[in-house]
């Protein structure tokens, strides 16, 4: 956001017009509701009029380690121009986006926190960046840095060696606060890109205008009157549904209907009391009756209890005698099954002896069969590395034989190589001498060039010889007349008022006569009341008289008014032609100070082109008798090429000998391995079909052998069951001596069941009388809580509709304040809006003059934004001009917007960042932008260009070289 003086006069004007309207306490609320609304102060208005400081902001030392592609970078930035050169793609842009990573933290990069670590660098290295800076004599170190494998943020910033703050939040909320700007107001005042230039070139108008101010920070205002808007709607729709939750469906105001409602409860509630303390003392009596009759009940339940005991014990012994009879049962059938599979297990127990003897053969056939199979697999073994080795034997003779053909060929190669480095040298010596011969012919057609361009410039010059004398009589001449005509035009004032007083005094002597007239010679005089009589003639006379009198007075008077009307626009027709002239004289100055500027630049560069030339001249000398043959040249180095290829033939075949001779010596040592393992089984033979027919009896017996084993494990269980059957016998024995005596507990008991039924129906009847009693009691409380509870309701519903109308007062109040306050923010916008314009032009006229020599001197902003250069003083739209030019001039809009937001921000950064700003211009062009930004240090004192273009470095004080190596790791040194 811009701010000056005038801003705050302007901001200063509108609170005092509001305060002649309105009460002085609703300003202060409105600038007060400004500051609620913001997050920091610099947001809101009052910074509009108390950043008036500047603190010049200087760049000193950047540290960089991990941060995209950098491992480890240390930079040093000097006072004056300095150029950040390297290929696209190395990093150049890098080093100032790391600047705002470190001051204003991850929103301000461009992707996500696990791209800016560099790619390669391990978990626990951690990624950082450290940037010093001087501001307002103060030194700052920030150092903001991501480390593990979450890449948690930490920061710190000390000043003046005092650790302020190491936290991450607070850091870049402090290093906003002293510099006054975030990121986006930061950069928009010291980094312009080569895509601004093209899109301010490309918009339409209305979209330039949109960029342009919001760059310069002026769609901060326009938010801040929306978020006035959207409150004032906010609360203009919250107005809206308080008045709907204080009106019922009928329109009746809800806290009468309150009121009235309340009344009718409370004396509700004063007729539910009588009739509950009715109700209690009957309950009273009945609860008296119910735990008399509870008494009885709970001594035959007793007894009832001890009843139902023996009995379901007695019905519990039953069932047991039930169970174990069938369990006896079950286990005799058991044991006459397990007699059964004894006599089986007793026929075929001879079958286990002859499994264990066939499984002990089959395992001896098992071992003399693997040796045999092993034995084979070496046999062949050993037949393959036969053939292995008699080929190999082979190929080292080929080899060798091969090998005879290549004799010499390494002193032909080097013999060869020392003829090309001496050509290279010749090579190199005649590109210099072309070069220089180049440079000399373009030297000699830019003398030739810049002398018939002077010749031109002084022959046009001349016509303007003595328009500084014409054009100073002419405004002597204008001086004479303006005094003429103040001199005409205060007679004329004189003129008109006594011809004006004649006019009125000849009128009101006709009415006179007129009225003399009409009383005739008998009436009486107006004045005296007398009879006329005589008079009337004589009076008639001199009216007469004196109407005639003053008539020639009134045209004598006007006619002398029109003469010196006709005078005065006579004086006006000369002075405007006089001004008309003094135009076109001025015009003419402006266009002789042209051509005198461009004279001499032509004759500065004339002199700089034959200086030039004279030491073009003294380079070349040497090299005079330097020739260079291309044809032999190619024709060594095809040799060379040739030779080369032998070479690397002939290693090749050496090295693939070596190859075989191992090769040869592992093959040989294999089969040695072999035929030593071979020995010891070249012997085994081994009978399939004997193999066969063991499986076959093995398997069979197998079977029996697993039904002997099942079956023993079963008829062990024969003494286990014949014991269960004598325990299951004692068991019946024992339940049946219970169950006889239960019998005779239960006969002993005599329970009544019949009486003790209908002495429990008698109590519930009782009970149930009781519990009657009490719900009635219940119901008639809860009514009268619920009639409380209802009165405390419409208590709280009073109290809201009171709360309701008390906020909305307190809306409609605000609502006036942020009436007020958009109206300050509306005039603010529109003041800001009118000021910009005409200031962008003036710095944007003032670079382009420079950048172009002189050539072009005025860039204009026109209301629509639209942008126009004027050439020899008549305005033309920017495509009418060349590529370059088009570039250069909206180079020059970029800078003004810079310069235009550091002088009006509260900081004076000092610093300005140009990003590929070069496009189109040819090397002249090159050179004076960067001679005008050495110029412009006075303004900057610290100009970085960021640019691939190799050329430029010669122009400029410090050169930042950044490179990157084979591992894709970016470096920066100086130099």
């Amino acid at each position: 956001m811009l701010i000056d003086a005038n801003l705050a006069d302007a901001f200063a004007s509108s609170v005092q017009i509001i305060s002649e309207d309105d009460d002085q306490k609703a300003v202060d609320k409105a600038v007060n509701l400004v500051d609620e609304k913001k997050a920091k102060p610099k947001e809101g208005i009052l910074t509009l009029v108390h950043s008036y400081l500047i603190l010049p902001m200087l760049l000193k030392t950047l540290t960089l380690r991990n941060y995209r592609k950098y491992k480890n970078a240390d930079v040093e930035f000097p006072d004056g121009v300095i150029g950040i050169i390297g290929l696209n793609g190395v990093g150049k842009t890098t080093l100032i986006e790391a600047i705002g990573w470190v001051l204003f933290g991850h929103h301000a990069a461009r992707t996500t926190k696990e791209l800016i670590k560099r790619e390669g660098a391990s978990a626990n290295d951690a990624c950082s960046v450290a940037l010093e800076f001087e501001l307002e004599n103060d030194k700052y170190r920030v150092v903001r840095e991501m480390t593990g494998k979450n890449l948690v943020p930490k920061a710190s910033l000390v000043i003046n060696g005092k650790l302020v703050t190491s936290n991450a939040e607070e850091v870049t909320g402090v290093i906003e606060d002293r510099i006054g700007m975030d990121y986006q107001s930061f950069f928009t005042s010291v980094f312009a890109r080569q895509k601004e230039l093209n899109a301010l070139s490309s918009m339409k108008a209305a979209e330039r205008k949109k960029l342009v101010l919001r760059m310069l920070g002026i769609e901060r205002v326009e938010k801040s009157i929306q978020a006035i808007r959207d409150d004032k709607r906010g609360k203009e729709k919250k107005i809206e549904g308080i008045k709907a939750a204080t009106v019922d469906k009928e329109g009746r105001k809800k806290i009468e209907v309150l009121e009235n409602e309340k009344r009718d409860l409370e004396r509700g509630k004063e007729e539910l009391l009588p009739i509950l303390k009715e109700i209690e003392a009957d309950k009273a009596v009945k609860d008296k009756n119910a735990r008399e009759a509870k008494e009885e009940l709970e001594t035959a339940t007793r007894k009832y209890e001890k009843y139902m005991e023996l009995s379901n014990n007695l019905g519990e012994r039953k069932s047991d005698l039930e169970n174990t009879r069938r369990r006896r049962e079950e286990k005799e059938k058991e044991l006459r099954d397990l007699q059964v599979k004894k006599k089986r297990l007793d026929e075929i127990a001879d079958k286990e002896a002859q499994y264990f003897m066939f499984k002990q053969k089959k395992e001896e056939l098992d071992t003399i069969r693997e040796k045999y199979q092993r034995k084979r697999e070496l046999l062949k073994r050993e037949e393959q590395i036969e053939q292995e080795i008699r080929r190999r034997e082979g190929e080292i003779r080929e080899g060798k034989e091969k090998e005879a053909g290549f004799e010499g060929v390494e002193d032909a190669l080097e013999s060869q190589m020392q003829l090309k480095a001496e050509m290279e040298e010749t090579r190199e010596k005649h590109q210099q001498k072309e070069e220089l011969t180049r440079r000399k012919e373009k030297a000699m057609l830019e003398i030739g060039g810049r002398e018939e361009r002077t010749g031109r410039l002084k022959v046009a010059r001349g016509e303007f010889a003595g328009i500084e004398e014409r054009l100073e009589r002419l405004k002597r001449r204008i001086e004479e007349i303006r005094k003429q005509k103040g001199s005409i035009q205060s007679s004329l004032g004189a003129l008109k008022s006594t011809a004006l007083q004649n006019k009125k005094d000849a009128k009101e002597r006709i009415a006179k006569r007129k009225e003399i007239e009409k009383l005739g010679p008998d009436g009486e005089c107006p004045m005296c009341e007398r009879r006329l009589e005589t008079h009337y003639e004589r009076l008639i006379k001199k009216l007469d008289n004196e109407i005639k009198v003053r008539k020639e007075k009134f045209h004598s008077s006007y006619a002398e008014y029109k003469r010196k009307k006709e005078e005065l626009v006579s004086k006006e027709r000369e002075e405007d032609s006089c001004i008309q002239e003094n135009k076109t004289l001025e015009k003419s100055i402006t266009k002789k100070r042209e051509l005198d500027t461009r004279i001499e630049h032509e004759e500065k560069e004339l002199n700089r082109w034959k200086d030039e030339l004279e030491r073009i001249l003294t380079d070349l000398k040497p090299f005079e008798t330097v020739k260079f043959d291309k044809n032999e040249y190619k024709e060594v180095i095809s040799k060379l090429n040739e030779l080369e290829k032998r070479v690397r033939a002939k290693k090749e075949l050496e090295a693939g000998i070596i190859h075989e001779v191992r090769e040869l010596e592992r093959w040989k040592n294999e089969l040695e391995t072999v035929k030593n393992d071979l020995s010891p089984i070249r012997d085994v033979e081994f009978d399939e079909q004997d193999y066969k027919n063991v499986i076959y009896t093995l398997r069979e017996l197998e079977a029996a052998y697993r039904q002997i084993i099942g079956l023993r494990a079963e008829t062990g269980r024969i003494e286990e069951v014949e014991r269960n059957v004598r325990t299951l016998n004692e068991q019946e024995s024992k339940v049946v001596r219970d169950i006889t005596a239960l019998q005779r507990q239960i006969h002993e008991l005599a329970f009544d069941k019949m009486a003790y039924v209908e002495m429990r129906a008698g109590y519930e009847r009782k009970q149930d009388e009781l519990n009657e009693t009490k719900l009635k009691l219940v119901e008639m409380r809860t009514e009268f809580e619920n009639v409380c509870k209802v009165i405390e309701r419409v208590l709280v519903e009073i109290a809201e509709q009171k709360r309701l109308a008390e906020e909305k007062e307190k809306e409609e109040t605000e609502i006036m304040y942020l009436h007020l306050l958009e109206k300050i923010m509306n005039d603010f916008k529109v003041y800001m809006v009118g000021m910009i314009r005409p200031m962008l032009s003036d710095y944007a006229s003032d670079m382009l003059r420079r950048l172009t020599d002189g050539k072009y001197g005025m860039l204009e902003l026109d209301e629509n934004y639209d942008v126009f250069i004027y050439d020899d003083g008549t305005p033309y739209e920017i495509n009418r001009f060349s590529g370059g030019e088009e570039d250069l001039a909206n180079l020059c809009l970029r800078l003004a917007i810079s310069a235009v937001v550091s002088e009006r921000s509260a900081i004076q950064t000092n610093f300005i960042i140009l990003d590929e700003i070069f496009g189109s211009q040819d090397a002249l062009r090159k050179r004076n932008i960067i001679t005008a930004l050495n110029e412009l240090s006075k303004k900057f004192r610290q100009i970085f260009l960021i640019t691939h273009i190799e050329e430029v470095k010669d122009y400029m004080e410090y050169v930042l070289r950044v490179t990157e190596d084979e591992e894709g790791v970016s470096w920066v040194r100086m130099g």
